[in-house]
């Protein structure tokens, strides 16, 4: 288990904390899945510094024109999804800010848009959608209801500091 995931483990306390700490363990469970999980319970808290944030739809957005999009579009590198369970992975590669690549990550956008489909993840239909994969971990499992296309991207604010690329792999079953 990571750091992060041992303090957040130590945070909860008495012989629950001490069953829980257990099975987390014994199962191999992702300690800050589990964390994020527990947190939604809202109990057992004891000793712990919690943060919420309020993200509001109109303050807090940065809205894209449709100059913006049809850029994006353009820029990005698209498939078009079809009909079924579509799984999408970050296969290798990995992005950075710099020169130095030992500390590139692999994550990468993603804007889904024009057709509809179901996220696994929030089992909500819709008809255009933002993902982020983090990780070759990470993967986007979506039931695409009507065809639609994956636009794939990476955001950076200087080009000249870094040449990589990224494989995603689009699996439809």
């Amino acid at each position: 288990m990571g750091q992060h995931s041992l303090k957040f483990l130590g945070c909860l306390v008495g012989p629950r904390a001490i069953a829980l700490q257990s099975l987390v363990h014994s199962l191999s469970i992702n300690p800050l899945s589990f964390a994020l999980l527990f947190l939604s319970g809202g109990s057992g808290m004891d000793g712990c510094t919690v943060t919420d944030l309020t993200v509001h739809s109109k303050r807090n957005c940065l809205q894209f024109g449709p100059e913006q999009m049809e850029a994006l579009q353009r820029t990005g590198v698209s498939v078009l999804l079809g009909v079924g369970t579509n799984i999408v992975k970050i296969r290798s590669g990995s992005f950075g800010y710099g020169t130095d690549t030992r500390h590139n990550e692999p994550v990468v956008l993603l804007w889904i848009y024009g057709g509809r489909v179901i996220n696994q993840k929030t089992n909500v239909a819709v008809s255009a959608t933002w993902v982020s994969l983090n990780g070759y971990d990470d993967a986007l499992v979506m039931e695409v209801v009507e065809p639609a296309t994956l636009c794939a991207f990476f955001f950076d604010t200087y080009l000249d500091n870094s040449d990589e690329e990224l494989i995603l792999s689009v699996v439809r079953i």
